[in-house]
């Protein structure tokens, strides 16, 4: 695996998160829950109770699953970054963690980094060598 598909499944990651946590909240919309417990009694709606009793599973079901994809993308996440801190240069790691765990752009990396947009370029070119050195 290439370094950059390799550091791109965090994104990915995060997209199945994002998504699951999206049909929580439609399904939360549906049942019109603000904020509950569990010892509190359901709220009474007119509406079907078997539909109700349904979309109270289904989210319990999506949780339980946005609950496991959320494990994995924070154990991606510290596998990445402890890989990215065996690479041998510190302004490498730097590079890659910025671009690819905080999504930042080339002109906000060069700022903060004190470097040309092109001498930014150039470090991650050398980075994901580096990295898919140590990922194979």
């Amino acid at each position: 695996m290439l370094a950059k598909e390799y550091l791109q499944q965090i994104k990915r990651q995060e997209f199945i998160v994002r998504t699951l946590n999206d049909e929580v909240e439609e399904i939360i919309a549906k049942l019109g829950i603000k904020a509950y417990s569990y010892n509190d009694e359901p709220p009474s709606q007119g509406g079907n109770p078997k539909r109700m009793e349904y979309l109270i599973y289904k989210k319990i079901e999506l949780q339980d699953e946005m609950d496991q994809e959320t494990r994995r993308l924070c154990e991606m996440r510290k596998e990445t970054i402890e890989r990215l801190n065996t690479l041998p240069e510190v302004k490498e790691s730097e590079v890659l963690y910025k671009r690819y765990l905080k999504y930042q752009s080339w002109e906000r990396i060069a700022r903060d980094m004190n470097y040309s947009i092109r001498q930014v370029q150039r470090i991650h070119g050398e980075a994901l060598v580096h990295l898919t050195t140590l990922i194979d």
